[in-house]
């Protein structure tokens, strides 16, 4: 994870900071792939495809350093196990007004993903619909995070 920070004149060049290198640990996501998200503090919120206890993907925090030469401090928030709980979340995640986190998997559920809640603080994921095929919603990750954004 990275961020790019604007020139102020007279420079003319960007500058990247590492804000968190992800290691494929059990204790750590792997592979993310979405758009982050950030409350009012500047913390930030995503997902990894894959790591995480089961190597199925996450959902993690990135707490902001008070100081530039300290990288933030990054949690896995959720760790999915695979089955009707879902798996590899390549889609990002949204808050709703009380704070709890709302994305989807690309898999698990009856095997075609699922749209979950992670509630403030929760350790368990409720998931709330299990993507079962043509009838109900079989697409891509990004296409169903937009749908799922419309009906919450």
């Amino acid at each position: 994870m990275f961020k790019l920070t604007p020139p102020v004149p007279p420079a003319t060049k960007w500058s990247e900071t590492i804000l968190h290198s992800f290691q494929a640990t059990t204790s750590d996501g792997a592979r993310p792939q979405a758009g982050l998200i950030f409350d009012r503090k500047g913390t930030l919120y995503g997902t990894t495809a894959s790591g995480g206890k089961s190597d199925l993907g996450t959902v993690f925090r990135l707490t902001p350093s008070v100081s530039p030469a300290i990288s933030g401090s990054e949690a896995v928030l959720y760790s999915f196990k695979g089955g009707r709980d879902g798996e590899t979340p390549d889609a990002g995640v949204v808050f709703d007004g009380k704070g709890a986190l709302y994305g989807t998997t690309n898999g698990g559920g009856v095997g075609l993903g699922t749209v979950f809640k992670l509630a403030r603080q929760a350790t368990v994921d409720t998931v709330l619909h299990r993507f079962r095929g043509p009838h109900d919603g079989q697409l891509s990750a990004a296409a169903v995070a937009v749908r799922a954004n419309r009906v919450l």
